[in-house]
C-alpha cells in the first residue's frame, strides 16, 4: 500500500512529498514522483508555530530520547 508522506533528505535537507511504500526488507521508499516542497513546508510550519506560541501552546518532540520545543523569536532587523 502507497502513502502520500512528507520527509527530509538526510543529505540535501530538502523537504520532499511523495507516495512511499514499505520494501521487502521494511524500510520505506520512495515510489514514483517525489516532489520538493522545503519553502512551503517550513512557511507551513513556521505559521503554525507563530499562532500555537499566540495561544500559550508549545509544539515539542522527543529526538533520540530528549524533549525538544520549538518556538519562534522575534529578532530586530
Amino acid at each position: 500500500m502507497t502513502e502520500l508522506k512528507l520527509g527530509c533528505s538526510p543529505i540535501t535537507y530538502e523537504i520532499f512529498v511523495g507516495k512511499t511504500k514499505i520494501d521487502k526488507n521494511g524500510y520505506e521508499v520512495w515510489t514514483g514522483t517525489k516532489t520538493e516542497v522545503t519553502e512551503s513546508a517550513m512557511d507551513a510550519v513556521i505559521s503554525r508555530v507563530w499562532y500555537m506560541q499566540q495561544e500559550g501552546k508549545h509544539i515539542e518532540y522527543y529526538i533520540k530520547g530528549k524533549k525538544h520545543r520549538l518556538k519562534l523569536e522575534e529578532v530586530e532587523e
